[in-house]
């Protein structure tokens, strides 16, 4: 996830007319944002809250008078508990555990402790300018009466709802709610609004639904609303019909939407069409309005002043028009001079340089794949799966959908979503700025060499490629070892997966294809053991000597020609193919004098002829091995 901002104020550097990233905030794994006026919260995933932008009045929660915070900072939650859902009124923030809530600003500069009423704890916020609303719900798990709402704070315009213009320091619950069934709760500068389970939305305070102030809870002349938002002076509200309307006042701007810059007292079509998906929230600053939808998509409105709504300085937009260039946005907070997204960092197609990590969803796909029933699938690379589902699965993974449950029936198709996403890595899991060299290392005639030198620059790679190749490789090897059954030899899963590896501009070199080829080979061959200390890879050379006869024939007459009479040919054989690395010649000494030792034991059972016990000749060359072997 990553925080991208649109317009002007702290911590945007200058104006942004285009959607420009918060340093940093692609790093922390953000899940949720949201702002006040100057200010903007972010919850992380493992439920830490962070804040930036300006602060007076304490909404920044540090402790201190410290009014201007130009990087994400976090806020120190009383108790480091792990907060679930954050929220923002005007100069307000507010932060939910699981069983606590917390509140700093409008004069609070540290994070307190709000107490509910007894056997309830809040469920839902909604912050406005001095009173904040809240939905409650009882701590008893044998309690089925469903949510209440309770408010505190200032009620000079009646914005707490409790028929009176008392202040309140401590939540009190609202009776008239008892049995509406309460769903949701929004608050503006000194107005709320609820909505209840049958789609009816009630309002009370002073939110320009009349000429005086409202306050008990008003029902408005609305029916099937799905969601209900607050900004300061208006109120929005989204239907079964998929239709978004507005009321309130404008205050001479285009915030409600409506086609002009007049307040409306009722609710009115604002015309935007959502058929495509359901409205997910809608925020507001100060003369501007956006709104995001389930699919991603984002609409905006209002005054085009310093970039927040996407464009040069051209008066106010009177119509909510469409963000081209906003894609794959989960979250959307506006303060009063900006705009900002949410944005969910799309799997295909984005480097892992980008994204500094392999995406789970990878995980899983390969961990689906390497069940052995799905191992034994005859043709696992080489049979296409069905291009609509995996095109439709690899669009779900973008938006961060959950992945289907995944069958044995769906291997190929999975093992084409892999490799899917492999060829859309603008830089493949071995680099394009490392080819050259992998060519250069498995060039070498010496099988030994070729691993050492690729060992070492598989170990030069970026560390997130590393990762993956790791994962792909055990995968890989975990085919072959059923290649009985799944027809994938080493030379077919080479040729299939060549391009996924090395990038798919690899095939264009005819020249190279060859060592291309011997790259992709070797590297299956060992698999996950190349991501093991060196103690592994000198395991697998020296069991391709063991297999070299000629080469242990060799160090076998040089062990019996006597350890004095150096042959400069079989020495300079050995370090060849030894790569110069002595514990690998120590280990082929060893090796050699074990098959003289061998070799002996043969020859005297064919004769039947028994070791001289006296220490003959014979007995005496088998002694010298076996000094050699221990040396």
């Amino acid at each position: 996830m990553a925080i991208v901002a649109l317009g002007t104020g702290r911590p945007i550097r200058g104006t942004a007319f285009s959607p420009s990233p918060l340093p940093t905030s692609a790093e922390l794994w953000v899940a949720d944002i949201c702002a006040g006026d100057t200010h903007l919260l972010a919850l992380t995933r493992d439920g830490r809250v962070f804040v930036v932008g300006d602060g007076e009045e304490g909404q920044l929660g540090l402790g201190t008078q410290r009014v201007e915070v130009d990087v994400l900072t976090e806020v120190p939650i009383v108790g480091r508990v792990s907060v679930e859902s954050i929220y923002t009124g005007p100069v307000q923030s507010a932060a939910l555990s699981q069983t606590e809530c917390f509140m700093w600003g409008g004069g609070h500069y540290k994070p307190y402790t709000v107490a509910m009423p007894a056997g309830y704890v809040a469920h839902r916020l909604a912050c406005g300018r001095s009173h904040t609303i809240a939905l409650l719900r009882k701590t008893s798990s044998e309690d089925h009466t469903g949510l209440h709402v309770a408010t505190w704070g200032l009620s000079s315009e009646g914005a707490l709802g409790h028929g009176d213009v008392d202040d309140i320091s401590s939540p009190r619950i609202i009776r008239f709610f008892e049995s509406c069934d309460p769903k949701m709760v929004a608050a503006g500068d000194q107005h709320s609004a609820a909505l209840v389970g049958n789609g009816d939305v009630y309002v009370w305070g002073n939110y320009a639904g009349s000429k005086h102030n409202e306050f008990i809870p008003l029902k408005v002349r609305l029916k099937g609303v799905q969601r209900v938002w607050c900004s300061a002076t208006a109120t929005f509200a989204f239907d079964f019909m998929e239709n978004l309307h507005s009321w309130g006042l404008a205050r001479h701007t285009a915030i409600l939407g409506q086609g002009d810059t007049k307040d409306h007292r009722s609710p009115k079509p604002i015309g935007v069409l959502c058929s495509d998906a359901p409205v997910k929230s809608v925020c507001a600053g100060s003369s501007h309005a956006a709104l995001l939808l389930e699919n991603g998509s984002v609409f905006a409105w209002g005054s085009t002043e310093n970039g927040k709504i996407g464009m040069e300085n051209k008066g106010s937009v009177l119509k909510p028009v469409h963000f081209e260039y906003a894609r794959y946005v989960c979250g959307l907070a506006c303060t009063a001079n900006a705009t900002y997204f949410l944005t969910r960092i799309p799997i295909f197609g984005t480097s892992l340089e980008q994204l500094g990590y392999v995406p789970p969803a990878i995980f899983q796909i390969v961990n689906t794949l390497m069940t052995d029933v799905n191992c034994r699938h005859e043709g696992v690379f080489r049979r296409s799966g069905a291009s609509d589902q995996v095109n439709s699965i690899a669009r779900r993974m973008d938006r961060g959908e959950a992945m289907p449950t995944l069958h044995h029936e769906s291997v190929h198709t999975l093992a084409d979503l892999l490799k899917k996403y492999l060829l859309e890595l603008p830089d493949p899991p071995i680099c394009r700025s490392a080819l050259a060299t992998f060519t250069s290392a498995v060039s070498d005639s010496s099988y030994t060499v070729r691993l050492e030198r690729l060992w070492h620059e598989i170990h030069r790679l970026p560390s997130v490629h590393q990762t993956l190749l790791k994962l792909l490789l055990e995968y890989f090897r975990k085919i072959l070892s059923y290649q009985e059954e799944n027809k994938m030899g080493a030379k077919n899963l080479a040729m299939v997966l060549l391009p996924a590896l090395l990038g798919p501009s690899c095939m264009d070199d005819f020249q190279s294809i060859g060592f291309y080829n011997r790259i992709v080979m070797t590297l299956v061959d060992l698999g996950a053991d190349w991501f093991k200390d060196e103690n592994k890879l000198l395991e697998h050379q020296i069991r391709w000597l063991v297999d070299q006869r000629d080469l242990a024939t060799h160090m076998l007459r040089f062990i019996r020609d006597g350890v004095g009479k150096f042959d400069f040919e079989v020495l300079q054989q050995l370090f060849f193919a030894s790569g110069g690395h002595v514990r690998l010649v120590d280990c082929m000494w060893r090796l050699s004098a074990e098959l003289a030792v061998e070799e002996e034991a043969v020859e005297q059972a064919a004769t039947n002829e028994l070791p001289d016990p006296g220490g003959g000749v014979e007995s005496g060359e088998a002694a010298q091995s076996e000094g050699v072997a221990q040396g």
